[in-house]
């Protein structure tokens, strides 16, 4: 008996308050915004049933909030510091049964690998999945799984929390 599919949500982490290079994510890539470039590439994958952007509740980060709206995308704003717990909180917004944590800042996102690794990640008995553990992939072809269900994402941040290692975003 195949189990049912479970509820696969990208969460793509996104603010425009860097250091290095401010804005990036509206910075125009051959005439769309970089973000607009990564939520069209994440939205042909085939396993993932939808995506959210997740941003901060920066008065800054207010373009990021228009944009996803003007594509018809979901967008969960929550804490400026602490981006591990805006996606946890984006995910439980969302019902995710399964999160795909994706950075705002890669156009060339691979859907074919992100379907991968949630394939994999899928049909095996594991809490967490990633192409990034045994660096083979190239930069920005990175895909991060956050573990199974609230409960399991609700003590991955308690533990987080408690080694005090945010996520940078």
């Amino acid at each position: 008996m195949t189990s049912p599919a479970k509820r696969v949500v990208a969460i793509i982490q996104v603010r425009l308050g860097s250091s290095r290079l401010p804005n990036k994510s509206l910075a125009d890539i051959c005439g769309k915004p970089l973000l607009q470039r990564v939520i069209e590439r994440v939205g042909t994958c085939r396993r993932v049933h939808h995506v959210i952007v997740a941003t901060t509740t920066a008065r800054e980060d207010d373009a990021i909030a228009r944009l996803a709206g003007t594509l018809g995308i979901d967008c969960y704003r929550g804490s400026v510091d602490d981006v591990l717990d805006r996606v946890y909180q984006t995910a439980v917004q969302a019902r995710a049964e399964v999160v795909v944590r994706i950075t705002a800042d890669d156009p060339l996102k691979d859907p074919a690998t992100i379907d991968l690794v949630i394939e994999r990640f899928l049909g095996a008995d594991v809490d967490y999945a990633s192409n990034t553990l045994d660096p083979t992939y190239p930069e920005g072809v990175d895909v991060g799984r956050l573990p199974r269900g609230p409960g399991v994402c609700a003590r991955c941040l308690r533990g987080a929390r408690r080694s005090r290692r945010l996520w940078h975003g």
